[in-house]
């Protein structure tokens, strides 16, 4: 069974590796698209996807981590048509998408073979922008970052910082 996942990442948090680690709990391996690909050094895209792929795969060495572009279509079937058809194109075929509780998210496959499974965002309370506002503070970012890249993350704080000034990003 392939278990799906989606994000930017921006950066990646004890959320989204909740969301992850449930993936793994009811998958054999996990195809984790991070999007957002084409963007970066942006005040909501930061990193690059080559950043945000080394932070991941830190983290989940065995997964498979691809880019996912943004169309510019908004959160809706569509996106999920264009979600579906890119992942075909890379040869997958997933069983499952795990994600968080977002209710625009709970619709983009309703076309596809695919069963969504929500992940509460109750137990993580947080959000990467949260930590990109934080991006200074070491104290709150070990709240919310996994102590195996933590380090990595603030390596990039001016990355994060230089990037807070472009404010005209392209994804939705």
């Amino acid at each position: 069974m392939l278990g799906l996942v989606i994000g930017r990442f921006q950066p990646i948090h004890l959320g989204h590796q909740s969301i992850i680690d449930q993936a793994y709990q009811k998958a054999d391996q996990v195809l984790i698209l991070i999007s957002s690909s084409q963007e970066s050094r942006t005040d909501k895209n930061p990193l690059t996807f080559e950043e945000r792929k080394a932070l991941v795969s830190k983290l989940y060495p065995d997964a498979i981590i691809l880019p996912l572009k943004d169309i510019g279509v908004g959160n809706n079937c569509l996106w999920g048509d264009y979600v579906y058809q890119t992942i075909l194109y890379y040869g997958y075929h997933p069983d499952i998408f795990v994600t968080g509780e977002e209710e625009r998210r709970l619709n983009w496959f309703q076309n596809h073979p695919i069963d969504t499974i929500t992940v509460s965002r109750s137990t993580i309370p947080i959000s990467s922008t949260l930590i990109r506002e934080n991006i200074s503070n070491k104290e709150v970012l070990k709240q919310y970052i996994d102590p195996r890249i933590l380090e990595d993350i603030l390596s990039l704080k001016d990355v994060f910082l230089e990037s807070q000034k472009e404010k005209n990003s392209k994804s939705i």
